[in-house]
């Protein structure tokens, strides 16, 4: 994936513009004004419509590479695949480190109606149990939350589209390819171009190869079990409000 600071893009432009015939209106952007800001774009195979960045992947990386970049006022489109909110399979656990960066940026409020997690429980296959209290780190005092991705992702998604990002979910990239004048990405509904591409696609990005130059590889190593062993569950980890 691609790691980039804002800074490093302070000279781009800003310009938002639909190019080429359409059939079916773009909701939210006129066919020859700029993108609004938090608008929800649906565009018809033959149009074209023009970022200054275009952030592939909606969750948190995405999102929050979006929210910088719109609020440092250039026009972003924010792709994902998928309608939200959506849940994942994991990754409801926000560190203390993540918290921090959440005030930073002023977005404390995402974790509105949640309590930092004081007590780490463990338990074990075989019905062990171990709880432990958790510390703040670096002499802060801050403390990590457990948030569902459906709710944390959308949240963040909501903030940077409040800052000026283009809703762009729902639209699926399936192919990239650079241009003169920056990259453009191809969706089912119509192509996007951007002096930018942020690829926040996650680990079956599509835009590995044609941004990075490196194709997916997926190796799953183990071990075949006997077919009358019974395998035990496996251990799982909570993290609770309460303290010990």
């Amino acid at each position: 994936m691609i790691s980039l600071s804002i800074e490093d893009v302070a000279a781009i432009g800003t310009r938002c513009q639909v190019t080429g015939p359409s059939t079916v209106p773009l909701r939210g952007v006129p066919t020859t004004s700029s993108c609004g800001a938090g608008s929800v774009v649906r565009m018809a195979q033959t149009a074209s419509v023009r970022f200054d960045i275009v952030v592939v992947g909606a969750g948190p990386a995405g999102s929050t590479a979006a929210l910088v970049a719109a609020r440092r006022g250039w026009n972003v489109g924010l792709v994902d695949q998928r309608a939200f909110p959506r849940d994942k399979s994991c990754g409801d656990g926000l560190g203390p480190a993540a918290v921090r960066l959440l005030r930073k940026l002023h977005l404390g409020e995402i974790l509105d109606g949640y309590e930092p997690s004081r007590t780490l429980r463990v338990f074990g296959p075989r019905g062990a149990e171990f709880a432990a209290p958790v510390y703040g780190m670096d002499g802060d005092g801050e403390l990590g939350y457990v948030l569902p991705r459906e709710e944390f992702d959308d949240r963040l998604r909501h903030a940077a589209l409040a800052a000026g990002a283009v809703d762009l979910s729902g639209h699926k990239v399936t192919t990239s390819a650079a241009t003169e004048n920056g990259r453009w990405v191809e969706t089912q509904h119509g192509r996007l171009e951007a002096d930018l591409v942020v690829a926040a696609d996650g680990a079956y990005s599509v835009l590995r190869s044609t941004v990075a130059g490196t194709p997916l590889r997926i190796c799953l190593v183990g071990r075949q079990l006997p077919s009358d062993r019974t395998r035990s569950p496996r251990p799982t980890i909570s993290a609770s409000s309460s303290s010990t």
